[in-house]
């Protein structure tokens, strides 16, 4: 079972650990590690996608696993979430279009940042199990999505955009 797989169904066991009174611990946890959830799920799939799979790439991949940062991640998920990345992507994208699929895990992933950056570090902000069960939800409707889109050539620009758009900013 893959690390994205562990962390969504560590989301649920938190979500569900408290019956009557859940507390803001548990429930905030869920949200982040939600989150976690489907960035393991993005930076595995590239990574894969960059070095291959199998035992002997492990470190490999890893290593550029390592590379991946949370905010320029955000700002290529922007992009796509509006099916319009910027101008050096649309170039590669060419004929490929941005599916729906793809659209809405690129929403639900900066959703998803920005919803574990308020459980994180919002102390004044109090969560339901509701909210929290909204998010985790929609986190799951996420992984499901990607299943349709996983071996899209749109899906494979998108992996690599996320890995090296900070870059392609800066070249000419």
């Amino acid at each position: 079972m893959s690390l994205a797989t562990d962390l969504l169904q560590q989301a649920q066991h938190l979500l569900e650990l408290d019956s009557r009174k859940p507390r803001q611990a548990n429930l905030r946890r869920s949200i982040s590690t939600a989150y976690y959830s489907l960035f393991s799920l993005l930076v595995d799939e590239a990574a894969v996608a960059v070095v291959g799979s199998g035992p002997k790439k492990r470190l490999l991949r890893g290593y550029v696993i390592r590379a991946f940062g949370h905010r320029s991640m955000a700002n290529v998920c922007q992009g796509f979430a509006q099916k319009n990345p910027g101008q050096k992507i649309r170039d590669v994208l060419a004929d490929h279009r941005i599916s729906d699929d793809l659209a809405h895990i690129a929403n639900t992933f900066c959703s998803l940042r920005d919803e574990r950056n308020e459980a994180d570090y919002n102390f004044a902000r109090s969560y339901t199990k509701e909210d929290a069960t909204i998010i985790f939800n929609g986190t799951k409707v996420a992984h499901q999505k990607w299943q349709n889109i996983k071996d899209d050539e749109a899906t494979r620009i998108f992996l690599m955009a996320l890995l090296f758009q900070e870059n392609l900013k800066t070249s000419k």
